[in-house]
């Protein structure tokens, strides 16, 4: 019987392969006259290089090609590459009920996160939305600043304390890893995990580090193991737990981890937010606790109306998602402008001469800070130019003619207006393509220039309509889906430069810095180094500066 079972089991799987097969490689697409670069691989076409540590030079080929282009994928299925802002408006804002999240990565996401705003759609997500729109306002910030400036300073003297002479090599992506934990669990969560001021094993912490990773690699696997689902829906997530390759065990230990500490917190934040509701004296428990987003989600959740109001469950997940939104994200983001300040002294020091007036010797308010106008033209050159998702995905779920804001020619030669995009084709969005367009954003498009943010933009970028969320860039990406934390993320940016640079001055170190491709790019030193690491020369400033 059981070979019997094995049998049918495999001649199921050899006529679903054909099928797929023929249906990719045979049968004729709309997306066949649409120009892309050559198959790499029958059985994954293009994803196996597109999606590589070392796919930079496919991602510039691809920005060749055109603004909209073919990508070859798995087992012959055909994928949609582009950039083209009217097309991008059309997915994330006009027509976004067309092109939706895709199963694998909804599900993927529910397995690691819970029911929060990565893996929920529809009117779940937006009345999740609702509710946590008022947690990542500007007032929020002003409430929350008082703790990244507490967390920056921290980090300022541990890596003062790295510092033994007057400059050392030091491993500044080490310590920004260790700062975003730290400002995301005392700003988002009321809950200090002393990153920054040792090396003791903290559980939580340690979940959460093995979680970022651990999803992202196996955020590589989940397409695949979904493609496979014999048409079986959902058949792909409820395998991925039984890989048994490294990255999903350890995903499911992080998650697992990462579960039962949010309990904990989130039950322990509701009970001092009843008793703060409860006290005579009005007066919060504790100020910290009272100002961080959670407790803001807690109390808002809590004087809701029924139909508004969150489930435990839903609150729990968001504590997961943003812990993964702003740790390496934020890390990242802020390695890479130190990298580019110390590859451009001549913008470190202009930049640090307006930081130090503007501090007098103490902590910039919020309002101000967010005003400085080249700190501000600095962090926004960084995130069109390198932003730290770099790509991102939607799936058309039913077929729609979109229109171009660029014409473009296809295999024929000839020009083309609108494209069908077929139902069921995976969309990939080049948001860092998009924020270097150089029909929008002129010819030094690819040249790194804060000094552009401090003239009026060109009307070609305010004509273009880019539907991205933050000062018409993609970085935080647009639509029903666009970064809720952009906020925090830019104050906490903002916050880290200020106090640093006042500090330190940051030189190239002679190791040979390689940042890689991935859903969240990462440096290392060398293309082959696993190991994530950013070493620059930092140098103690003197007292009277």
């Amino acid at each position: 019987m059981l070979v019997s079972v094995a049998q049918a089991s495999f001649g199921a799987t050899f006529v679903w392969i054909l099928w797929k097969v023929f249906r990719h490689y045979i049968l004729p697409s709309p997306l066949d006259s649409i120009p892309g670069p050559p198959r790499q691989s029958f059985l994954l076409g293009n994803m196996a290089i597109f999606l590589g540590r070392e796919g930079w030079e496919f991602y510039d080929k691809l920005r060749g090609v055109g603004s909209v282009s073919r990508l070859d994928g798995i087992l012959g299925s055909k994928y949609l590459f582009t950039y083209d802002p009217k097309v991008l408006h059309h997915i994330l804002l006009k027509d976004q009920q067309s092109f939706r999240d895709p199963t694998w990565f909804l599900a993927h996401c529910n397995a690691s996160f819970g029911p929060g705003l990565l893996s929920v759609e529809g009117e779940r997500h937006k009345r999740q939305r609702k509710m946590l729109n008022p947690a990542f306002s500007a007032t929020q910030m002003r409430r929350i600043i008082h703790m990244l400036y507490e967390t920056a300073h921290t980090l300022q003297k541990a890596i003062q304390g790295d510092i033994t002479g007057k400059s050392e090599d030091v491993d500044v992506l080490n310590w920004l890893n260790r700062s975003a934990l730290d400002s995301i669990g005392r700003g988002g969560l009321g809950y200090s995990f002393d990153a920054l001021h040792c090396e003791e094993s903290n559980g939580f912490a340690n979940a959460i580090k093995m979680f970022v990773p651990a999803f992202t690699d196996s955020a590589v696997i989940a397409p695949l193991v979904e493609h496979l689902n014999l048409g079986a829906a959902g058949f792909g997530s409820r395998i991925m737990g039984y890989i048994p390759i490294r990255a999903v065990k350890q995903l499911k230990y992080a998650v697992n981890s990462l579960r039962s500490h949010s309990v904990k917190i989130y039950n322990e934040k509701k009970a001092m937010i009843m008793e703060e509701s409860k006290s005579t004296s009005g007066q919060p428990v504790t100020e910290d606790v009272s100002d961080a987003i959670l407790s803001e989600l807690i109390k808002a959740n809590t004087e809701a109306e029924a139909e508004d109001r969150l489930a435990d469950d839903e609150i729990i997940a968001q504590m997961s998602t943003f812990l993964f939104a702003a740790t390496d994200t934020t890390s990242g983001m802020m390695s890479r402008i130190l990298h580019l300040l110390s590859e451009y002294p001549e913008v470190q020091e202009r930049l640090r001469a307006e930081i130090i007036d503007a501090r007098g010797g103490q902590d910039i308010p919020y309002d101000q800070l967010v005003q400085l106008p080249y700190l501000d033209a600095v962090c926004k050159e960084t995130l069109r130019m390198y932003p730290p998702t770099p790509i991102a995905f939607k799936q058309a779920q039913r077929e729609v003619v979109v229109p171009l804001a660029f014409p473009i020619r296809d295999v024929n030669g000839k020009e083309q207006q609108q494209i069908l995009i077929p139902k069921g084709t995976m969309v990939f969005i080049g948001i860092q393509a998009a924020n270097r367009y150089k029909e929008v954003w002129g010819d030094d498009a690819d040249e790194w220039n804060p000094d552009r943010w401090l003239s009026p933009l060109p009307t070609s970028v305010i004509d273009a309509h880019i539907p991205g969320v933050y000062s018409h860039l993609m970085s935080f990406f647009g639509g029903t889906k666009s970064c809720i934390g952009f906020k925090f993320a830019e104050t906490e940016m903002k916050v880290i430069l200020s106090v640093l640079l006042e500090k330190f001055r940051f030189s190239r170190s002679s190791k040979e810095i390689y940042w890689n491709l991935s859903l969240v790019t990462f440096p290392t030193v060398g293309k082959t180094n696993p190991k994530s690491q950013l070493p620059l020369v930092v140098e103690k400033l003197s007292e009277e500066r």
